[in-house]
């Protein structure tokens, strides 16, 4: 992982996507910082595979939101 452009000194956890799905979304694991922004699909150096991580990830989330409504139903 790569490190925080806020802190300097956190690494960054993939949250998902971003808001329109074009960018991934990271968080600082650094607890004196926790900076949230947004990096290109390439912006982590793994040519890429960050955003596809990002993208299973909300893929999954979508699913878990499927399987409570149909909970509820």
């Amino acid at each position: 992982m790569s490190k925080c452009v806020e802190c300097e000194t956190g690494k960054l956890k993939i949250l998902g996507t971003g808001g329109f799905g074009d960018t991934v979304e990271v968080e600082c694991q650094n607890p004196e910082c926790g900076a949230c922004y947004e990096v290109e699909p390439d912006g982590l150096g793994d040519g890429g595979m960050e955003w596809v991580e990002a993208k299973m990830m909300d893929m999954e989330d979508e699913e878990d939101e499927e399987d409570e409504e149909d909970d509820f139903e």
